[in-house]
């Protein structure tokens, strides 16, 4: 039997028993071979799957293994011995990230043990020797931490509350939303740092270095950041309820929507700040320098501008019994 498909072209259809029984086995024989490829293949990725996971495991032993052993050294009264335990939890979380979380607790851990702030720092005066720092192994886990990588966080959070870390070298540390309420920050370097967010109540900035801060939505009530340098520092938003500003340098500082209800500002230096939309409400702003500070929509009630120069101030009183009663203050 023969089928014509096109001109001259001619295809062979198996007419007899035998020929049928051979192209018969001719296919099973391919699917056959195709199977068993199949079944090949399942078992090297059955095989290949195994290995990862057994290695996993392998690794995940030996991170164990390697925080053990860094958790000891932290516990070791050499201080070499120490330092060697902060750095390699350090490679641990480029290593692992997944640990990072419990990495940031450990150190966390250390810091607040081994440098406790029991007592207030006094306000340095200006002839006085610079303020302490912190001992070496304590500025070297603070560094480690200060530089993590936060995407790996897992939302674990620094917590150095009530830690003595005066004198710190913490520039451009990351500490966005870490917990330091009533610690000791005197003297501290905290310029660039990152600081949204931050738990910082009842702290003690008194002498610290935030030039270029963020300091964004911070919560610094009752924070004492006498004579501070915050010069172009960014506290929008920021709780700075009965803070101490005596004589701390604000100049073009943020402070939009910030909160400084009865904030002591005497003598501070606000020059060019911007202070949109804050509340100054019994506020203390006695012989500061606000000027060409913007004012605008601030609000002032109560609040003390005795002696204050208010030189190119921009904005009024907010609410005002006379909307159009400028801002009184010295202005030469």
């Amino acid at each position: 039997m023969q089928v014509e498909l096109a001109p001259g072209t001619q295809l062979e259809i198996p007419t007899d028993r035998s020929q049928k029984i051979a192209a018969f086995g001719g296919a099973a024989a391919s699917l056959a071979s195709f199977a068993a490829v199949i079944v090949a293949i399942f078992t090297l990725t059955s095989t290949s799957n195994a290995n990862r996971e057994q290695q996993h495991l392998q690794e995940q032993g030996q991170f164990t293994d390697r925080i053990g052993r860094a958790f000891e050294q932290l516990g070791s009264d050499k201080i070499d011995v120490r330092f060697g335990g902060i750095y390699a939890l350090e490679r641990i979380t480029h290593d692992s990230p997944d640990d990072q979380p419990t990495i940031i607790e450990v150190l966390s851990a250390f810091i607040r043990q081994h440098s406790p702030h029991t007592t207030p720092a006094p306000a340095p005066q200006p002839s006085a020797a610079p303020t302490a720092q912190p001992a070496t192994d304590i500025q070297a886990a603070l560094t480690v931490l200060g530089r993590r990588d936060p995407t790996n966080d897992k939302k674990a959070r620094i917590d150095l509350n009530h830690a003595d870390l005066g004198g710190a070298e913490l520039d451009g540390s990351y500490l966005a939303y870490a917990v330091l309420n009533g610690a000791n920050l005197a003297g501290a370097r905290l310029n660039h740092a990152n600081l949204t967010g931050t738990g910082l109540n009842d702290v003690n900035l008194v002498g610290a270095s935030l030039f270029f801060a963020d300091l964004n939505h911070a919560y610094l009530g009752g924070a004492d950041l006498t004579g501070a340098y915050l010069t172009k520092a960014n506290l929008t938003g920021a709780n700075l309820v009965t803070a101490n500003l005596t004589g701390a340098f604000l100049n073009k500082v943020n402070f939009r929507g910030a909160i400084l209800g009865v904030a002591n500002l005497t003598g501070a230096f606000v020059s060019e700040a911007n202070l949109t939309g804050a509340n100054l409400i019994g506020a203390d702003l006695s012989n500061a320098n606000l000027t060409d500070a913007d004012l605008t929509d601030a609000e002032l009630r109560n609040a003390n501008l005795t002696g204050a120069n208010l030189k190119g101030v921009r904005g009024r009183v907010i609410p005002s019994p006379d909307p159009s009663t400028p801002i009184t203050g010295h202005t030469p």
